[in-house]
């Protein structure tokens, strides 16, 4: 049987898990500005960029936009970690000629 181990910053399906600690869930109005504001961003920062530095950079234009405040960091750092891979795919897919 595979077995699945969980890491720290684990979604969870009603909100996620920092440091073993239960957070409340991103609200649809903040992810829709976060997908936003990836979708703003130049494709080059998205896959140019290390996965720490394009982590810190979307926190850094969230909180410049007050999108976000001081509380909230920790949780959004643990959402955009699990779908790093996800934006790149995106950014790629904005790269390539339709």
């Amino acid at each position: 049987m595979l077995e699945i181990k969980q890491s720290p910053m684990q979604n969870r399906e009603n909100g996620a898990e920092v440091n073993g600690k239960r957070t409340c869930p991103l609200t649809p109005a903040k992810l829709r500005r976060l997908w936003g504001l990836i979708e703003e961003t130049q494709s080059s920062t998205l896959l140019n960029f290390s996965d720490s530095e394009l982590v810190q950079e979307l926190i850094g234009q969230m909180e410049a936009k007050d999108l976000i405040n001081t509380s909230e960091t920790k949780l959004v750092r643990a959402y955009l970690h699990s779908r790093l891979l996800l934006i790149r795919d995106f950014a790629h897919a904005r790269t390539q000629p339709a």
